[in-house]
């Protein structure tokens, strides 16, 4: 079944601009940032120019990481390969800004999208410095860079 709102250009608009700078930023690629948000529900979303991906959370080391954002991507510039877009995907859409078309590849309702509702009520917090699990404890300071000027 469809969900109408997973569909709508507001949740992706909302999920760019409000939900995303409330995430740890944890790695920055040439397919664009990821993200780590260890809230009630704990999630790894990958942003680019013009793109959404959102996955559950999964214990998975930093190169892991690196591999699911590239399968990830490429998903997204070809929907053949979504079979490879491995990981808890929930959520992936890009935006033809030449057309003004949103694009969603791939949707699946859940408790993550308490994310949207939270923003909605304004009961979403920022949460930054926070180490993925299976990281490193010593990529703690690179996170801290990377975060420092977003907050």
């Amino acid at each position: 079944m469809r969900d109408p709102l997973l569909e709508s250009r507001e949740f992706y608009e909302v999920l760019r601009r409000e939900v995303v700078p409330c995430m740890t930023l944890v790695h920055i690629t040439d397919d664009g940032s990821l993200y780590y948000w260890p809230g009630f529900v704990s999630l790894w979303t990958l942003v680019g120019f013009d793109f959404v991906v959102v996955a559950y959370c999964w214990r998975e080391g930093q190169e892991g990481m690196r591999q699911a954002s590239r399968r990830w991507r490429e998903a997204i510039r070809d929907p053949r390969k979504m079979k490879l877009a491995s990981g808890h995907l929930v959520y992936m859409a890009s935006l033809d800004a030449e057309r003004d078309r949103l694009q969603v590849q791939y949707a699946v309702p859940g408790d993550w999208m308490g994310v949207y509702s939270h923003v909605k009520e304004s009961r979403l917090h920022r949460l930054l410095y926070e180490l993925p699990p299976a990281w490193p404890e010593e990529y703690r300071a690179r996170i801290e860079e990377l975060n420092r000027d977003r907050a």
